[in-house]
């Protein structure tokens, strides 16, 4: 998505005191990413600890993962190279 000079300035400056961790919903932020070697187990423990998957397991290139939020606001990944476990 193209942004404005107006929010690429912004854009920088938060950045740049923030290391790109920001919560400003029209900014984009860093997306921590965690590994687990069995991705349904790690998402059943997300959700079982009050996290909200925002998007289930996909498939992308180099493995699988999923994304969600902590109770608190925050957006992680979990991921895996490992196919599904059965």
């Amino acid at each position: 998505m193209p942004f404005s000079p107006d929010q690429l300035v912004r854009w920088w400056r938060v950045f740049w005191w923030t290391g790109g961790f920001t919560k400003e919903p029209d900014l984009p932020s860093a997306l921590v990413v965690i590994y687990a070697s069995d991705l349904e187990a790690a998402q059943d423990r997300v959700e079982e600890a009050g996290g909200t998957v925002t998007r289930p397991i996909f498939a992308f290139p180099g493995g699988r993962r999923f994304h969600f939020r902590d109770p608190v606001g925050n957006e992680l990944a979990v991921w895996s190279d490992a196919e599904r476990v059965s």
